[in-house]
């Protein structure tokens, strides 16, 4: 039985012995790798003119790493069979010669990490500036939009205020022009005084009537539009692609009222020209009246009616003014809507790419295993690990699996030629006493002295002796008892044919000596 447990502890250790080498040919191979990849990078980056010296610099010391581990196995084996005097030393030196394996698996590992955590890091930073731009068009939306309605409010305030004082003016010159003509003018003339009033009301009349019919366009263009946008914000919010699309096709269809505001302008314009010429004939009639007031009432009213025509004047000018205005405000509101929906069309599209950009971000950073192993240690969202904290679970996870696949060979190796010098048959050697030989006397020393002694009863010849009271008569017989007795000894044999010897031949073949201890004591 125990040859063939030697027999096959040496199978095994043989086996480990191999796989030892095949783990450190492994490591080999990955340093070779390397080599051949930084030294065709090096190649590729001098150009690719021959063998230079930035090829055999970048790929010679990783060259020359892979070569030294197939020195790790001869060190563990010395390890294994050399004293114990130069066991420190060769265990420094198999330390050391790990090191270099770890540094090529480590090396490997944090490379591939690396590819990979810059792969993430641009899919954030691809995310980062689509958020970044749609932030800024949002922001620049609305300025477009409140800058809109703060000019609205800067033309139409001042030309309101300016038409209002005019008008008050005209109303004070007619009301002073209409008492006067009543108590110095005929009849005549005081009718073509008022026909030529109700001109000049008419004329109001048109006026105020085109801005109405203007404005009553212009708001029912912004409601079209608002009503436009309200749809298209309802489906997006709903989800409804089609919808946002037909919505969005319609408001780029919806044409400003420019067209309708000019025939607006150029037909009430034509009707104001034709009151103004009968105007005109009103005047030259009662002009032609014969009319002979005095010179000072001809001079005041001649100064009246200059001053009402003056402020017709300026009123004319005004509206001129105010026409001029609103339509250079409305040229600015049209290339301020076409600005506003160009920026709304970069908003949906931005909007649109952020949504793949999102998922291919938090896809990268789920499917890798140190963010995923990141965020369990630090307690977040794997895509809301920063690269810092990455690099330190990296640094930590690699260098652990890099130090255990280090020394995974020489372990290995150890293990194995354990195991086949254990198999080897080995001549047994007296050892010196030490002080496990010494403590080991003292315990059975102290034990021989607890041993329990059997007293002998040696009984005398029976007397008689005449009592007057009746007793049980006690009758004793010795009983033979065998006591087993430890003998220290290193020569078993030798006890059991002094035991044969010197014991009586019945006793002898009763006691059945046995030993106890390793079985390897040499024969005194």
């Amino acid at each position: 039985m125990d040859c063939i447990s030697q027999a096959r502890r040496r199978k095994i250790g043989q086996k480990l012995y191999v796989v030892a080498w095949v783990i450190e040919g492994i490591a080999v191979s990955a340093g070779l790798l390397i080599a051949v990849a930084i030294g065709m990078d090096a190649h590729h980056a001098a150009g690719g003119h021959g063998l230079s010296l930035d090829v055999v610099l970048a790929s010679g010391g990783f060259l020359v790493v892979a070569c030294a581990e197939l020195t790790k196995i001869p060190v563990a084996t010395t390890l294994v069979h050399a004293r114990w005097t130069w066991k420190p030393v060769l265990f420094v030196l198999l330390a050391l010669m790990s090191v270099i394996t770890f540094e090529t698996i480590f090396f490997s590992l944090e490379r591939g990490f690396t590819m990979r955590m810059q792969a993430v890091e641009r899919q954030r930073q691809a995310v980062e500036e689509l958020e970044d731009e749609r932030s800024r068009l949002m922001t620049d939306l609305a300025r477009s939009k409140e800058a809109a309605t703060d000019t609205q409010v800067l033309l139409v305030g001042p030309a309101d205020e300016l038409r209002r004082r005019t008008a008050e003016r005209v109303e004070e010159l007619k009301a002073e022009l209409a008492t006067l003509d009543l108590n110095a003018l005929p009849p005549a003339a005081l009718d073509l005084d008022r026909r030529i009033a109700e001109r000049r009301q008419a004329i109001g009349d048109l006026r105020d009537l085109a801005k109405t019919e203007r404005n009553e366009r212009i708001d029912r263009f912004e409601s079209q539009r608002e009503s436009y946008l309200r749809r298209i914000e309802d489906a997006r919010k709903a989800g409804d692609e089609r919808s946002v699309r037909k919505w969005e096709q319609a408001l780029e269809k919806l044409p400003y009222p420019k067209k309708e505001l000019d025939e607006i302008q150029k037909r009430h314009g034509v009707e104001i020209s034709k009151v103004e010429a009968q105007i005109v004939e009103l005047r030259q009639q009662r002009a032609a009246l014969d009319i002979t007031p005095s010179a000072d009432l001809v001079a005041r009213r001649r100064s009246l009616q200059e001053r009402i025509d003056e402020a017709y004047d300026d009123q004319r000018a005004l509206e001129r003014e105010q026409g001029a205005r609103a339509a250079e405000r409305s040229e600015k509101a049209a290339a301020r809507l076409d600005a506003v929906a160009l920026t709304e069309e970069r908003l949906r599209v931005v909007e649109k790419n952020l949504v793949p950009a999102r998922a291919a971000y938090l896809e990268l950073s789920e499917l890798d295993q140190i963010y995923r192993i990141a965020a369990f240690w630090f307690g977040k969202a794997p895509a809301e690990i920063g690269s810092h904290e990455a690099k330190q679970v990296a640094a930590f996870w690699f260098g652990s699996i890099a130090a255990l696949a280090a020394l995974a060979g020489a372990a290995t190796a150890i293990l194995g030629e354990g195991l086949i010098r254990l198999s080897e048959p080995r001549p047994r050697q007296r050892r010196a006493m030490g002080l496990a030989g010494l403590l080991r006397r003292l315990l059975l020393s102290w034990r021989w002295q607890r041993v329990r002694t059997v007293e002998r009863i040696v009984e005398g010849p029976p007397v008689e002796k005449v009592v007057e009271k009746i007793v049980d008569k006690i009758v004793e017989r010795p009983v033979k008892e065998f006591i087993y007795v430890p003998l220290l000894t290193d020569d078993p044999d030798a006890v059991r044919s002094i035991l044969e010897r010197d014991l009586p031949r019945g006793v002898g073949e009763i006691l059945k000596p046995s030993a106890w201890g390793d079985g390897h004591a040499v024969p005194a």
